[in-house]
């Protein structure tokens, strides 16, 4: 069985500084590590994605290897590659980044790109993966935001185009 947390920085306090939210995620770091615990990083919004960026940044450069950083939006446009999504979604952010840098963090870090949330507002994965193939790392599978009937749709398109299936991507309890 698989262990992931997932987690916001400003539950370990980025709203204090980033070097408080530093010292509590390598808390946890620490605290995860010996159990086999993956810790994922929950992308918040604007205000916050430079700072989440940056301490995921810092603790990958201090040692940290099980640790990883969801970055979210809220819909998934249709017929868009990987590449082309993020060039899109990297406009939101205050800071943006050429879209080669963040395939190459995903690439340095051995991270994935996962689709979160797949069919949730109807978006037409099926159609995506059909015309582009399998652009995404894995799908979110299991989650409370992942309905039954988004999941059993979920499945069919991992059973006919095989990719990784991740667990929730949200610090949400899945319940």
């Amino acid at each position: 069985i698989e262990r992931n947390l997932s987690l916001k920085l400003t539950q370990l306090g980025l709203d204090v500084d980033r070097a408080t939210a530093i010292d509590n995620l390598r808390r946890v770091l620490e605290a995860a590590g010996p159990h086999g615990f993956f810790v994922r990083i929950d992308m918040e919004n604007s205000p916050y994605t430079d700072a989440t960026l940056d301490t995921f940044e810092t603790v990958w450069t201090l040692g940290y290897r099980d640790v990883g950083i969801v970055l979210q939006s809220s819909a998934v446009y249709p017929r868009l590659t990987v590449r082309e999504m993020l060039e899109l979604f990297s406009g939101y952010y205050p800071s943006r980044r050429p879209v080669d840098e963040l395939l190459a963090i995903v690439e340095r870090h051995e991270a994935a790109i996962v689709a979160a949330h797949p069919f949730r507002w109807d978006q037409p994965f099926d159609s995506i993966v059909e015309e582009h193939g399998p652009v995404f790392h894995a799908l979110e599978l299991v989650s409370n935001n992942v309905t039954r009937e988004t999941r059993t749709r979920t499945e069919s398109l991992l059973q006919a185009h095989p990719m990784g299936a991740s667990g929730s991507s949200d610090a949400h309890e899945i319940g």
